[in-house]
């Protein structure tokens, strides 16, 4: 019989705030998801609509593949750094990093138009809507909205109420 024992989480060298521990797999996944906006924001900008950006699992905006070494922008602070969208909503479950990643996106990109959400999106689906703008034909918003299954599991359900929205 193996007792599982509580993980310490690894806190950042710089402001003390949990960072989330990567497999080398992440950087990969890193390069596809800034590939993609690239595409996304190409095609957009000739169509001159608004684009936003919806990220459910979004982690704490740093990252470290080894507790020695400083920790990386993760996905969510990449994203910002790059890319140009007018609104971002990111998504995570996780209380801890949750609160890391409002307040390093309050340092780091205090001008841009970020909603952070916590919660499990399973449960609180209702909680985006407000955020999203009204459906209707002809609307001048293009949403964008990535998932990552590696940090979130999410519900056929709840795939399908975010396709309504």
């Amino acid at each position: 019989m193996s007792i599982k024992r509580h993980q310490e989480p690894v806190l950042s060298k710089t402001d003390g705030f949990p960072v989330l521990e990567i497999q080398s797999w992440y950087f990969r996944k890193l390069g596809i998801v800034q590939s993609y906006i690239k595409a996304y924001n190409n095609r957009f900008d000739l169509r001159n609509k608004n684009k936003m950006l919806v990220y459910i699992g979004a982690g704490p905006g740093l990252v470290t593949a080894n507790k020695k070494e400083d920790a990386r922008q993760g996905t969510p602070l990449t994203i910002l750094s790059a890319s140009q969208f007018q609104r971002y909503i990111f998504c995570e479950k996780n209380t801890d990093f949750a609160s890391a990643l409002k307040v390093r996106v309050g340092k780091k990109h205090p001008k841009k138009n970020v909603i952070i959400l916590e919660g499990d999106i399973n449960q609180t689906i209702e909680k985006l809507a407000p955020y999203l703008p009204d459906k209707i034909a002809g609307s001048e918003t293009a949403i964008l909205c990535i998932i990552d299954i590696q940090s979130f599991d999410i519900n056929f359900e709840t795939i399908e109420i975010l396709a309504d929205m």
